[in-house]
Formats: C-alpha cells, sequence, structure tokens
C-alpha cells in the first residue's frame, strides 16, 4: 500500500481514464462508463474494449486514485444504478506526476524526431 504522500505511478491507459474523469466531473457531467468510453473514443478516435475500461476503472478504485459512488437506479438502464467516478487528490498527484514524466520523454525525444525530418 502507499503512503498518502507518496505519488503513485499510472500507465498512459490510466492517465487518460483519470484526465477524462476529470474533465466530464469539471463540466458537471456524470463520469460513468458510457460517458467515459465516448469521450475516449472522441480524443483518440479508436475503441477502448469494455474489459479493458471498467478493469482500470476498478484498478484506479483499488489504488485510490478515483472514488466511485452509486447513484440511482433508472429505467433506462433496466433499474440497474451507475457507478459514478471521481479524481481523488491522490488521482490528481498520480495525473501531474504522469504528465510531468511524460513531459521529460517528449523533451529528450524531439531533437531525435527533427533530425530523422
Amino acid at each position: 500500500m502507499h503512503e498518502d504522500n507518496q505519488v503513485q505511478q499510472i500507465s498512459d491507459l490510466e492517465a487518460r481514464i483519470i484526465g477524462v474523469v476529470l474533465g466530464l466531473t469539471a463540466n458537471e457531467r456524470e463520469a460513468y462508463g458510457v460517458p467515459i468510453s465516448e469521450e475516449l473514443i472522441r480524443i483518440e478516435g479508436r475503441e477502448i474494449a469494455s474489459g479493458a475500461l471498467y478493469t482500470s476503472l476498478s484498478r484506479l478504485v483499488e489504488k485510490k486514485l478515483l472514488s466511485v459512488a452509486t447513484g440511482p437506479p433508472t429505467r433506462q438502464r433496466g433499474g440497474r444504478a451507475k457507478r459514478l467516478y471521481e479524481i481523488t487528490v491522490a488521482g490528481g498527484r498520480a495525473l501531474r506526476s504522469w504528465e510531468a514524466r511524460t513531459a521529460r520523454l517528449l523533451t529528450i525525444l524531439r531533437p531525435a524526431w527533427s533530425e530523422k525530418g
């Protein structure tokens, strides 16, 4: 288990999912499976397998990078409730750390790209 002040490392997929959850909730939209999947498709131009999405969401909750609450059951969902996700403080730290690592990598790679044309 991680200490509260230790930043957890996350994968690119986990970073994209956390970022989408943050974006949805910042725009006062519910962040549950369907809109998360739709937003990932819009951003990436390709679909993510639902098994990969839901496994990642469960892992992010287990790591305490996302929190989850159960919404009320709806008729549109056959009486099933939505699992509503929100980013946690630790999730925000992990996302910022991922962003910094990615920026450092791009700084290293850019000169090589420009040499290749």
